[in-house]
């Protein structure tokens, strides 16, 4: 079975975006937040597909931060819902480290029979479907594949083999977090591939890019393509970023 993950903290103003926030306020940095989901959602559901196909992807879950949330907001998944999610799609993430949060994805993915795994985060709301297929694709080959961000983190990293603690020592929400990765997977004998670069949404000149690249209708390979997010698209214009 492949699996397609995607790492997402709930739309709480003060707890997600925080680095837009500070420009942009918690209200507004929430609303983006949950635009980003939303299309994300309705996106990566697009690439489900029950074949026997050795890429096909075969389940779709998003896992869901709540270390700062408590209450009826740290159990209520109505949002994601309504994004179109099944409860069996939604899982909660533990309450530890990032690194260990990475890790929990991975084992207990390949603990429910997942052969292949892909996690992504829900800062790139336009990131390319081709990419996330060729991660897939490139896993039958590799042990992990990574595709970098342009701030020098990644946006997705994916496992065909236990990944047991190849996270801890990475400089995890760094500019050094794919270098480091890239190194401890060398150190612990893994084959990797490393994808085209994609780009994060977390400053105020990142939201511009965006808007420009959804503007353009541009894909990954700067043609018109699977780039399809119109939560995004109408509040950037609400915003006046478009």
């Amino acid at each position: 079975m492949n699996l397609l993950g995607m790492f997402a903290r709930r739309p709480v103003p003060g707890f997600c975006k925080t680095r837009l926030a500070g420009s942009l306020g918690d209200e507004t940095a929430a609303a983006l937040s949950h635009c980003f989901v939303n299309d994300l959602v309705r996106r990566f559901r697009l690439l489900l597909d029950d074949s026997a196909s050795d890429n096909a992807i075969h389940r779709f879950v998003v896992a869901v931060a709540s270390e700062t949330v408590s209450g009826p907001q740290a159990l209520n998944d109505d949002w994601l819902l309504k994004a179109g999610l099944s409860m069996a799609q939604i899982r909660r993430q533990p309450r530890v480290s990032f690194a260990d949060r990475l890790q929990w994805f991975f084992d207990d993915s390949q603990a429910i029979g997942a052969t292949r795994c892909v996690l992504t985060g829900s800062d790139s709301p336009d990131l390319p479907l081709l990419l996330i297929r060729q991660a897939f694709s490139l896993l039958n080959q590799h042990d992990f594949v990574i595709a970098p961000a342009s701030d020098g983190g990644f946006v997705l990293v994916g496992s065909s083999v236990p990944v047991g603690p190849v996270f801890q020592n990475v400089r995890l929400g760094t500019s050094d977090a794919c270098e480091d990765l890239l190194a401890e997977l060398a150190r612990a004998g893994h084959s990797v591939a490393v994808t085209g670069l994609w780009h994060d949404v977390d400053t105020v000149d990142d939201l511009r890019a965006l808007a420009q690249r959804l503007n353009a209708g541009l894909d990954g390979a700067g043609q018109g393509g699977d780039v399809d997010c119109p939560e995004t698209l109408s509040l950037l214009r609400k915003l006046s970023l478009l």
